[in-house]
């Protein structure tokens, strides 16, 4: 099932999506809801799967700005949803030339 809602958000295995995209399976024994999958065999040094954010916010402070963030979250036994951890990039210098940034990584 697949929809697309008047306001421009998207599901795929749900009709109330969440987001702009909102993928969601209910399949047992199929841990995959999503499978990128990249048939490049152009010889040495071939690219497999690219996954390319943008974060088109130039102005913003140095130190300050998380372009991408990755967090994996699941239900604790209460069934509260919980993020149990998270991979973000920041940018440490946005300064034309001497561009600079970090990957973090957080548990809890």
């Amino acid at each position: 099932m697949m929809i697309i809602k008047g306001n421009g958000k998207v599901g795929i295995g749900t009709t109330s999506p969440a987001s702009h995209l909102t993928v969601e399976s209910t399949a047992q024994n199929t841990p995959d809801v999503l499978r990128l999958v990249s048939h490049n065999d152009s010889g040495a040094g071939t690219t497999g799967v690219h996954i390319d954010t943008f974060h088109d916010k130039p102005t913003s402070q140095d130190n300050t700005d998380i372009p991408f963030m990755l967090s994996m979250s699941a239900r604790d036994n209460g069934g509260n949803s919980h993020t149990y951890g998270r991979i973000t990039t920041q940018i440490d210098d946005r300064t034309n030339g001497s561009e600079n940034g970090s990957i973090r990584f957080f548990t809890t």
